[in-house]
């Protein structure tokens, strides 16, 4: 059974997790409302000129990395941003582990058209920032949208523009990486463009899977991988069949991002051990 004092010390936390939820989230729709008429101001001013729609990307970027440098118990270090073009067509594929994920990868500071699901843009104020920036809109499971989605991404890539994608499909249950649909992949090969693959961590400590409950600590890392063009021998060469090497480049990217995840929790134990 558990001691008085372990009991105690429970509530203490849920109850620390639920005022931190509740300032949480206010702020997060505070800040939204604030926002989001400099954003459209934004969008009036540039749209213009501004064909892919970068400033209005690159706003929203500061906007969501806001919401993770104002909670006191996260971190964030990112690690090979530099290794992202600021243009030109390339697929950015990241591992799920939760919802926190989307505001990781608006931290690198890199333009991209990120893929979400279709009900965001019904969200008051943020979604409607999301259809400002015209980034690509999903309804899972239903065919015509993901056709309209994959044309959505073509679009984008042959304008210069990279898109990201999570090929897991959903949110990992246990933080580790499951199985990558082919989809990303297939959009590589079809338009030889590299693959940039990114790997997150420590999301799920700062939102978990099916709560609301934000982390009062959480130690977020994201790095970038080198990338890989799909007629690389690594992936059967230009000589293959577009099948084939998108199936392998899946499993490589998939594989790099295993091992380099591992890699990562190893070193932030490492860390940890040498501070005690």
């Amino acid at each position: 059974m558990n001691s008085p004092a372990a009991n105690s010390k429970g509530l203490f936390h849920l109850f620390a997790r639920l005022m931190a939820t509740v300032i949480g989230w206010t702020l997060f729709g505070v800040i939204g409302i604030v926002l989001f008429p400099f954003a459209v101001l934004i969008w009036l001013v540039t749209v213009a000129f501004d064909r892919n729609l970068l400033v209005q990307h690159l706003f929203t970027s500061w906007w969501a990395t806001l919401y993770v440098w104002i909670h006191p118990g996260w971190k964030l270090q990112i690690v090979g941003r530099h290794k992202l073009p600021w243009k030109g067509p390339a697929v950015l594929v990241a591992n799920h582990q939760s919802q926190i994920d989307a505001l990781v990868a608006f931290a690198l500071f890199r333009p991209f058209k990120p893929i979400s699901k279709a009900v965001v843009r019904w969200i008051p104020i943020f979604g409607w920032n999301f259809m400002l920036n015209r980034y690509i809109a999903l309804h899972r499971g239903d065919r015509k949208s993901v056709a309209r989605m994959a044309e959505d991404c073509r679009f984008w890539l042959r304008r210069g523009m990279p898109v990201m994608m999570y090929p897991e499909g959903t949110r990992s249950p246990d933080g580790e990486i499951k199985e990558f649909n082919k989809g990303a992949f297939t959009l590589a090969v079809e338009e030889n463009c590299p693959v940039f693959p990114i790997v997150i961590d420590g999301t799920a400590d700062a939102l978990p899977r099916k709560s609301g409950l934000l982390g009062l600590q959480a130690n977020l890392h994201a790095r970038v991988l080198d990338p890989i063009m799909p007629d690389s021998p690594d992936v059967g060469g230009p000589n293959a069949h577009p099948r084939e090497r998108a199936a392998a480049l899946r499993d490589l990217v998939r594989g790099r991002m295993i091992r380099e995840l591992a890699a990562m929790r190893a070193g932030t134990a490492e860390m940890a051990t040498h501070r005690v």
